[in-house]
């Protein structure tokens, strides 16, 4: 009988620790599975917004080649090439624009001009396309091409547009020749992707193959970008890595599961060879009511048996402390999946708002839900110096909220010691990336977090909120703000919870930096960059519906074509640098004198197009002009220089000097060439007959 009962545990130990054995196999084969969907799906995204930022940040290209290709005057230089007025008409476009190449071809196909941001380039050392049947193939169905190509500076985008005259606008005409522009993609361009993306971007030739995407780090993603050239042929690829958070040590605490389930199995299996030789009777029946009653209690008593059946006994209640154990890792792992879970719902906001306040207002909102907490908001703050907020978002509707110290302009104590990462060791309502916990039971704070930091809590308590977080907005060094949460009860933030809204506060940060940077990029296609002033692009966007409330309201609006006076002296005396500053304090005074409702464009050069909209008289204008010119009369001082210089202007009146943009802009222009030639220093109202004197 004793043989039998020895037999029959040992078949029953086998079987149970082939069963564990399958059961950690399909568990870990899971979660493989899920961290490779999770990889795929994060793939997937990066590539969709990396291809958004390059398309974002050479937008500004399109519109430079759209801009300048329907020009009267650089129809006649394509017809008649003239180097000195490349030099003083499109060698600025590029400095201004930041573009770093410019390619000119006739209609036949010929290259009339190529010129880099400094100089005039050689057309055989710059020739751009192989033949003009590449014009052809690329301008077949377009008006307009994009495509790479190799310079002999490096990789460079171009954006090109047929040329038109200026009345052609729509390009419904025959071309008359066709314009590029070309970007470089240096080192520091291909860098500034990589940190908008979050990612590492490599550029490498078409001939390397670089197919299979996987990486040795379970962690990265990769995934190629081609660049095309003219012919639709990959000219470069860029092969983009970048990091997704959490899965290195999801699969990691994986592994490590399997090992030590596998290294209990191997145990329990050889103690169970080694006690069926001898004597089971009390020691199973203690066994089988502990594991039928499911109670470690009764082999506990077994456990001080000196025998093996206390080894049995203790490996069992050891099995006991497995299970809760795993009971523990399976909670660890339901909250590192809604982790995911959450870091994937933020990164669905971060990914649809274009716009700073709905995306941080959002962000606040998805943190009370997924805290459960009463009250979450965020506190922004971008200058350099570190002790101001300059925005607060998010609180609800709770009183008293936004007049706590927090959104207030000074930041002293522990606030700047999170923003700052100057925090003391060894403090417990700190983690290692400096977010602060309290609870209303934290007696021993006061003195470690400073007195205006312990108000907050103070005024947050006031308001029946019993827990406290503080979470730090940094990235890549750089401190944007902080995070606050607070809620009605006590001990709300546990570690996982903190862990979890750290992640949010990083991916917070970059998409916030991702924000700014679209806001810069969208700036720079709408406005000249010395100035700070609209450009070109913006007249039809202000000119247009000034028309339409001119219309609405029986008023006038006043186009003014200015241009300073005798400014070439001053480039070829002084040089460019001093040029640029007097254009700088020009359009200050010019725009110190126009209403908020006016605008003040710099059309290129010396040259200003102002528009005064809904005038009651069309003697208004006059007094304006008087006004501009007699600012413009007063001495500037450029590099403890003193400089003079005058302007002339020329007006039309919507909607007497014109009723469409185009005609407005050309007698406004009209009007000023009539101004200079009345002696300079002065201004012409254009009229159906003539243009009036000023």
């Amino acid at each position: 009988m004793l043989q039998t009962m020895k037999t029959r545990l040992l078949a029953l130990l086998s079987v149970i620790v082939v069963l564990f054995g399958l059961a950690l196999v399909k568990i870990d084969s899971s979660r493989r599975q899920q961290a490779a969907m999770l990889l795929e799906q994060q793939g997937v995204q990066a590539a969709a917004m990396f291809d958004s930022l390059v398309s974002l940040r050479t937008r500004f290209l399109h519109q430079l080649a759209y801009d300048y290709s329907y020009w009267d005057e650089l129809v006649d230089f394509v017809r008649r090439p003239d180097t000195a007025w490349a030099r003083s008409n499109l060698l600025p476009v590029l400095r201004n624009y930041g573009a770093d190449f410019i390619w000119i071809y006739d209609a036949g196909g010929k290259q009339v001009y190529a010129a880099d941001s400094h100089r005039i380039l050689d057309t055989r050392e710059a020739q751009l396309l192989p033949s003009d049947t590449a014009l052809d193939t690329m301008f077949t169905t377009h008006r307009f091409a994009r495509f790479f190509c190799r310079t002999t500076m490096g990789l460079a985008e171009v954006r090109g547009a047929t040329i038109h005259p200026t009345s052609d606008e729509a390009r419904t005409t025959t071309p008359r020749g066709y314009l590029f522009f070309g970007l470089l993609w240096d080192d520091p361009m291909v860098e500034e992707l990589a940190g908008l993306g979050a990612s590492t971007i490599t550029v490498v030739s078409t001939d390397v193959d670089t197919a299979d995407a996987r990486s040795d780090d379970p962690a990265i993603i990769r995934f190629p970008f081609v660049l095309d050239g003219w012919d639709r042929a990959p000219v470069a690829r860029l092969e983009v890595s970048s990091r997704v958070p959490g899965v290195e040590t999801f699969l990691r605490a994986s592994r490590q599961y399997l090992i030590l389930s596998l290294v209990f199995a191997a145990g329990l299996m050889g103690v169970a060879l080694l006690s069926v030789t001898r004597w089971v009777s009390w020691p199973l029946r203690l066994i089988s009511r502990s594991l039928a009653t499911d109670d470690p209690s009764p082999v506990r008593r077994l456990q001080r048996d000196r025998t093996e059946f206390g080894d049995i006994a203790s490996l069992i209640g050891r099995f006991f402390d497995q299970r809760q154990e795993l009971e523990r890792e399976n909670v660890e792992r339901r909250r590192a999946e809604s982790a995911l879970r959450v870091s994937h719902r933020f990164l669905e906001i971060a990914n649809r708002h274009r716009e700073m306040e709905p995306l941080i207002s959002e962000f606040a909102t998805e943190i009370e839900g997924f805290t459960g907490c009463t009250l979450a908001g965020v506190h922004l703050r971008f200058s350099e110096d570190g002790a101001r907020y300059e925005m607060t978002v998010g609180f609800g509707e709770n009183p008293g909220v936004q007049d706590r110290p927090c959104a207030r302009s000074e930041v002293r104590g522990i606030c700047r010691a999170i923003i700052a990462g100057d925090l003391k060791p060894g403090v417990p309502a700190f983690t290692a990336n400096g977010s602060c916990i309290m609870n209303r039971s934290s007696q021993d704070l006061p003195a470690v977090l400073g007195e205006l930091h312990w108000d907050i809590c103070m005024r947050c308590w006031r308001l029946d909120f019993e827990s406290v977080a503080l979470i730090p907005i940094r990235v890549q060094g750089k401190a944007l703000g902080l995070i606050e949460v607070a809620d009605q009860r006590q001990d709300m933030f546990p570690a996982h919870i903190v862990d979890t809204l750290e992640a949010v506060a990083k991916q917070l940060g970059i998409a916030l930096l991702r924000v700014k940077a679209e806001e810069r990029l969208a700036f720079m296609a709408t406005h000249d960059l010395l100035t700070g002033l609209p450009n070109r692009a913006m007249v039809g966007f202000r000119l247009r519906p000034a028309m339409a409330a001119a219309e609405e309201h029986k008023a006038h609006v006043a186009v003014m074509m200015l241009d300073l006076d005798y400014f070439k002296s001053v480039n070829d005396t002084l040089g460019h640098a001093a040029g640029d500053r007097l254009l700088q304090a020009a359009s200050k005074r010019i725009s110190a004198i126009l209403r908020h409702t006016d605008t003040a464009i710099r059309m290129g050069g010396d040259e200003f197009l102002i528009i005064v909209p809904l005038l009651t008289s069309a003697d208004d204008a006059s007094k304006v002009a008087s006004k501009i010119l007699e600012a413009l009369r007063r001495p500037f001082q450029i590099d403890d220089r003193e400089l003079r210089v005058t302007g002339s202007i020329g007006i039309a009146i919507y909607p007497q000097g014109g009723v469409t943009i185009d005609e407005m802009l050309r007698h406004a222009d009209i009007a000023m060439y009539r101004a200079k030639s009345q002696g300079r220093n002065t201004f012409c109202v254009f009229t159906n007959a003539k243009a009036g004197d000023g």
